[in-house]
Order: structure tokens, then C-alpha cells, then sequence
């Protein structure tokens, strides 16, 4: 029996790691988690289709069940923006697993069609129903799988190191203002303690 992490890791190398989430999992390391704990089934991936749903079953030496095919094959669509109709609300910004969608706050946003997973999930985010899906003109350049799990973990590990430096900003904030004072006095101290002697 294969080590679990090399199982998780071998499932995600089948999936198409969109992020989706049609599956009913927040990310396709959950799925596939869950498809080793058998809280998910192999029929669930509906991007990956019946070849995704045959690569599945093979690995996890499982029978297919239905036998004949349940999912149909989907056309790699990507995101546009009607910049017309979007307000630059910015919500759609993190949900979007793979940071395709470049904007900011109260300016008109697009998309990067190489980098877009068509996961859908910024549609499902926009309160003017701005963002459509459509085959990509650049059909040459389609999103690997590779480069779409690489993208999506770069930017948990952004969205991480954040949440960090905003925790320690809100924890200082949060001390009394005479501590704080005391705190930044006896450093300021300290440093010209530890300072080199003139002499």
C-alpha cells in the first residue's frame, strides 16, 4: 500500500486542478483527500469528465459505477470581464484561485486568459453579473494542470504570509497605549546600550 501523501499527490497529478469547487470540496487537495477516505467518489470531478473519472478508478483500483459514462466532456472555457458593466468592487479578486483577474478597488478589471482555470467561481462573486465564459482565442496557450496548481499554491502561501503580517499589526494595535509606550522606550534603551562606545 502507497503512502498516503503519495496517494493525495498522485490523485492531484489526475485532476484537472481547477478549484472548482463543483465537487463539493473548497480545493482538489480535499477532493482528493476525501477520495481516500471515501467521503468522495470518482464521479464527482465533472471539468475532468470520463477520462478524469477512468484515471480515478484505475489508480484507486476502484470499478466504475455506472459502468458507461456519466460525465460529458467540457470545453476549456475561460473568463471576460464586460468592462462596460463592471464597477471594480473587487470581489472577485480572491475568490479566483489562480490570481487571474488584475484589478483593484474602484477600477475596471480583466482577465489573463493564460491563466485562467475557468473555475467560475468569480461569476458566482459579481454582484452585476459582468464576468461570461467563453473559448479562449489564445487555444494555443491553455492553463496546464501543473501551472494551475503551481499558481494556486503560490498564492495561498501570499494570502498566508498577509494574514500574518496582518495579525501582528492588529496584536500591537490591540496593546494598551502605556505598554506599548513602556515597550518602544526600553528598546529604544536597549539599542543605545548595545550602540559601539565612542571611546
Amino acid at each position: 500500500m502507497k503512502n498516503r501523501f503519495f496517494m493525495q499527490s498522485e490523485i492531484l497529478q489526475v485532476l484537472p486542478n481547477t478549484q472548482c469547487q463543483r465537487c463539493g470540496w473548497e480545493t482538489c487537495a480535499d477532493f482528493a483527500a476525501g477520495l481516500l477516505e471515501s467521503k468522495s467518489s470518482i464521479n464527482d470531478c465533472l471539468p475532468g469528465g470520463e477520462r478524469v473519472r477512468k484515471a480515478l478508478a484505475k489508480l484507486l483500483d476502484q470499478e466504475l459505477v455506472p459502468p458507461g459514462p456519466i460525465l460529458k466532456e467540457e470545453k476549456a472555457r475561460v473568463a471576460f470581464i464586460d468592462e462596460t458593466n463592471c464597477i471594480g468592487c473587487a470581489k472577485c479578486l480572491p475568490v479566483c484561485p489562480v490570481d487571474s483577474i488584475i484589478g483593484t478597488k474602484g477600477k475596471t478589471h480583466t482577465v489573463v486568459e493564460q491563466w485562467c482555470t475557468g473555475c467560475k467561481l468569480c461569476a458566482s462573486a459579481c454582484p452585476t453579473d459582468c464576468i461570461d465564459f467563453e473559448s479562449s482565442l489564445l487555444t494555443y496557450i491553455v492553463i496546464s494542470k501543473e501551472s494551475a496548481a503551481l499558481r494556486f499554491v503560490e498564492k495561498q502561501q501570499r494570502v498566508e504570509l498577509k494574514n500574518k503580517d496582518k495579525e501582528k499589526v492588529e496584536n500591537f494595535i490591540e496593546v494598551k497605549e502605556d505598554v506599548k509606550h513602556e515597550y518602544l522606550t526600553n528598546l529604544s534603551l536597549k539599542l543605545d546600550n548595545d550602540s559601539p562606545s565612542d571611546e
